[in-house]
């Protein structure tokens, strides 16, 4: 870069390459690493004192980093300082905001799907930075978890509610406001293949590690044990058409490569379920319809024995939206006829009846999803439980037959050149990008992952890349004059019991 400018809060500027104040950079790196740090590091040399202050700005290719932090400044002599300045990305304002539940809510424990937890992200973000954040893209439809909201940041909360669900986010800006997009994985995969050993000059791809214990080519696949009926046959839902001894995938080439290494993933969130929804009220609080439920009453062949309700075990409903979503009821009665359900109502610790007579915050309401427990369900349900077993395993199990494997690459100006020609865009290698690698040595054909770019900021295109296809999460990403320790113990108890949940009818009142 020929300049770089740092903004003042008052409008004015301060060039750090500058005449008048015969000042000069004399090291600047950008580090950027996936879910971990984003820092500008800049290092001046300057004849007089500089009127820096914290939350100052600069941006680099279009991206704003702020001073969060005073600079370090070193007098060497007479009219000879040094200026070091630590620039932190958007995500670090994060951890200046404390995650709390809005004052309606319930409790410490929030319960909701991904779309609820990030609407409470977002609305805790906006009581700090009010209108300099929004939401972007994200995950829809899915399935509702407990979060508790104690002792976090909001960048805690944000990584945490990616750990969940097993997504990733980014953050973009225009200069004026950030958006928070949560994806399944940031970044994209390149046309070009590197080759280990034969960069020809344009590149230097070093192996830095290689995990062979990391190969699994047998892998053992095993979703939920709820609601599989009594004659499944096994305790955990297993793959079409195998049996707990027959629950896996296997890669051929591999196992002729390393032999058999045999591993195990359970995916107990995936199991047969029936989402419904109340089409209709009853007559009292208790009572709901739904005029897509099949007949909950029907018998076998013999006219007595019940298909899907199970002797002696009481069915349930567990709402998964609205009011009552977390909450689970024991199913009084079912009528096909009239699609109506009855529950029996509960009372809690404090004397407090669910639902409630009274108030609207604990209510059955049209167009709440409900799932039933505790039943078997129709073979169909089972089936596609099943498939989406196989599903998520072989997407799993696709980057576990090679070795887990590291690289460390540096890229030349002429590599640019080679590929996008002398006026290329400055910023193209991404961290979560993916660059295919060929490494004959050891077996590996696939595209590996960026997991970290360090990047020169005074030379054109001066990078130090990490591939990897392990992702280290950090929040660790500041480093303080203090280091505090946060010991955080988390108890969820009696995760039905109203007394311990936030109730999701903010997000209903509010969104």
């Amino acid at each position: 870069m020929e300049q770089i400018i740092i903004n003042h809060a008052d409008g004015s500027k301060t060039p750090l390459f500058s005449r008048k104040n015969i000042s000069a950079v004399s090291k600047a790196t950008q580090k950027i690493a996936l879910l971990s740090e984003d820092v500008v590091s800049i290092t001046i040399t300057t004849a007089t004192p500089l009127d820096l202050m914290i939350g100052d700005t600069t941006l680099i290719y279009g991206k704003k980093y702020k001073l969060n932090q005073l600079p370090q400044i070193t007098k060497n002599g007479e009219r000879n300082y040094t200026y070091e300045l630590t620039l932190e990305g958007a995500q670090y304002d994060l951890i200046d905001v404390q995650y709390h539940l809005p004052e309606d809510c319930y409790g410490d424990t929030f319960y909701s799907d991904l779309g609820g937890h990030l609407e409470v992200l977002m609305w805790n973000i906006s009581r700090v930075y009010p209108g300099l954040w929004k939401l972007g893209n994200y995950p829809k439809d899915t399935e509702y978890t407990n979060f508790t909201a104690t002792e976090k940041n909001c960048l805690a909360a944000l990584q945490e509610h990616c750990t969940n669900y097993g997504v990733e986010f980014e953050i973009t800006s225009d200069g004026k406001t950030n958006t928070l997009n949560i994806k399944a994985k940031a970044g994209i995969t390149h046309t070009f293949t590197l080759k280990y050993g034969r960069g020809r000059g344009l590149y230097q791809l070093s192996r830095t590690n290689v995990n062979n214990a990391g190969i699994t080519n047998r892998l053992f696949i095993y979703g939920g044990t709820e609601n599989l009926g009594k004659n499944y046959g096994h305790t955990k839902l297993c793959l079409p058409g195998t049996t707990r001894l027959t629950s896996y995938l296997e890669d051929a080439e591999s196992i002729a490569a390393y032999g058999i290494k045999e591993n195990e993933k359970n995916y107990t969130n995936i199991k047969p379920g029936r989402i419904g929804t109340v089409t209709a009220l009853g007559t009292d609080k208790i009572t709901f319809i739904d005029n897509t439920m099949f007949d909950l009453n029907a018998k076998e062949a013999d006219g007595k024995t019940t298909k899907y309700l199970i002797e002696g075990t009481n069915a349930k409903i567990k709402f998964e939206s609205g009011q009552l979503a977390g909450y689970e009821f024991d199913l009084h009665s079912y009528e096909h006829g009239t699609h109506k359900f009855v529950i029996n109502k509960f009372q809690d610790e404090n004397g407090t009846v669910f639902p409630s007579e009274t108030s609207g915050a604990f209510q059955i309401s049209v167009g709440d999803k409900y799932s039933i427990l505790d039943i078997q369900l129709p073979q169909e349900y089972i089936t596609e439980a099943e498939n989406d077993l196989k599903e998520a395993g072989t997407k799993d199990f696709e980057t576990m037959t090679q070795p887990q494997v590291s690289y460390k690459l540096a890229l030349t100006e002429g590599f640019f050149i080679s590929l996008w020609g002398k006026e290329v865009e400055t910023e193209i290698l991404h961290v979560g990008d993916f660059i295919p690698i060929e490494d004959e040595q050891i077996g590996v054909n696939k595209a590996v992952r960026i997991t970290r770019i360090e990047r020169d900021l005074l030379k054109r295109h001066s990078y130090d890349i990490t591939l990897s296809d392990t992702v280290t999460k950090s929040t660790t990403v500041r480093v303080l004059n203090e280091i505090e320790d946060l010991n955080e113990v988390i108890t969820i108890n009696k995760l039905a019991d109203p007394a311990r949940r936030a109730a999701v009818g903010w997000l209903r009142r509010n969104f």
